[in-house]
């Protein structure tokens, strides 16, 4: 089938975006009232990809709910389903409505993007940025969210008690951000819970390391696998520190050396998936400590009529959006066999 892609504006104000709003207020005819600032062409470009995958990985994710009775995550999911299914674009830029959930490609883009704008200027800037692991001994699903939530508390007490002596001139400011993430063993079925932290120097990281090692002991946390190394390029560790929840293609041999690619087929897990996203709900797993992002400006939900404007909507059969008038497709995405053998491959078989 031909693909032709519409003409779109480059221009960008800001990433993120607020949703087209649906109102049954009055306007004139032939014309669409759309709120916020929308999204540009090389993020329309990569959508289709991103809602292919969300979509093939709900849907597992679904019956992993559903399967387990949990009819909160479920309904979650399913909101997540029909995410970005349609959209209007008006002069280059696209607008839509978003779940804003972790388990969403789209959405997730759309958060990492605005992050990285507001937290790399003032990152760059750090002269010894290291990068530091933390993390504790794996752990069997029906203890995750208990850990998660331990982690948590001792990092905020690292925090404040590493403060408290900065007061006194008995150690060294604390400076950086963190997140929290997981990853899912297919093997063993256990999980890893662990903290990457981007700290504005050396000592910094040795500290946070020594502290953690004292909270949990090496009962619970191995000296080794706390790992400090020196940041050699700021902006691709602020996204390793930013990537946000959990990863989702993941070598089933868990053999994957540092640096080297898997020849293994990656795989998608969706029980162990439907557990850290259970674990993570309602936790905020991104910070910052010992600086402040400068104020912004309160966001104002811009709306106007517009009238030159076009409707499109996805089609998980051809995985593109289709103009609803024309028929014409938005972009030329088309996915390649392996990933099309992945997300047709999920495994939702228990954790």
């Amino acid at each position: 089938m031909y693909r032709s892609v519409k003409h779109l504006d480059t221009s960008l104000d800001k990433l993120a975006q607020e949703a087209t709003r649906i109102s049954d207020s009055y306007n004139p005819l032939g014309s669409k009232i759309i709120l916020g600032e929308g999204s540009v062409k090389d993020s329309i470009r990569k959508r289709p990809r991103k809602k292919m995958i969300t979509q093939k990985l709900n849907l597992a994710l679904i019956e992993v709910a559903k399967n387990k009775g949990d009819t909160k995550m479920e309904k979650r999911y399913r909101n997540t389903w029909y995410c970005q299914s349609h959209i209007t674009t008006h002069n280059g830029k696209a607008y839509g409505n978003y779940c804003k959930n972790r388990f969403c490609l789209v959405c997730l883009g759309i958060r990492k993007a605005d992050m990285i704008n507001r937290y790399y200027p003032i990152i760059e800037k750090w002269k010894q940025p290291h990068f530091l692991t933390l993390t504790v001994k794996a752990q069997p699903n029906q203890n995750l969210q208990k850990w998660m939530d331990g982690m948590k508390k001792a990092l905020t007490k690292i925090l404040k008690r590493c403060q408290k002596r900065f007061e006194r001139n008995r150690g060294p400011k604390l400076i950086g951000v963190y997140s929290l993430e997981c990853n899912f063993n297919p093997i063993r079925k256990t999980y890893n819970p662990h903290f990457h932290i981007l700290t504005a120097n050396k000592e910094i990281a040795n500290r946070i390391k020594e502290e953690w090692l004292q909270i949990w002991t090496p009962k619970y946390a191995l000296p080794y696998l706390q790992k400090i190394r020196k940041v050699k390029d700021t902006g691709k560790d602020l996204v390793e520190t930013i990537k946000y929840g959990a990863k989702i293609f993941i070598d089933p041999t868990m053999k994957k050396k540092k640096g080297m690619k898997s020849k293994t087929p990656h795989k998608i897990y969706a029980a162990g998936l439907h557990e850290i996203y259970k674990a993570m709900d309602n936790k905020r797993l991104f910070g910052s400590f010992g600086f402040r992002l400068p104020k912004e400006e309160p966001k104002v939900k811009k709306e106007k009529i517009v009238f030159d404007f076009q409707e499109w909507n996805y089609v998980p059969e051809i995985a593109d959006y289709v103009n609803n008038e024309t028929g014409q497709l938005m972009t030329s995405f088309i996915p390649d066999q392996s990933l099309e053998t992945i997300l047709n491959e999920i495994d939702t078989s228990s954790s």
